[in-house]
């Protein structure tokens, strides 16, 4: 049996060096895919809990793709 778990690629927001970023995405990337961000910032996916955030403190806001 499968567990489907649903993502909305309009919901994902890649954090790169603790600022928030918006990405256009065809397809769920898939640990170790690069991508890009709105802005042009580039990097390599990796997915955590969203309780590994938080120790993180808050993210900060790219203010090219936030503004």
């Amino acid at each position: 049996m499968t567990a489907l778990i649903y993502l909305n690629l309009d919901h994902l927001h890649p954090v790169i060096n603790g600022v928030w970023h918006h990405a256009r995405f065809a397809a769920v990337p898939a640990p170790s895919d690069a991508i890009t961000t709105l802005c042009g910032e580039t990097a390599v996916a990796a997915f955590e809990p969203m309780t590994r955030r938080a120790a993180n403190g808050p993210p900060l806001q790219c203010p090219v793709c936030h503004p």
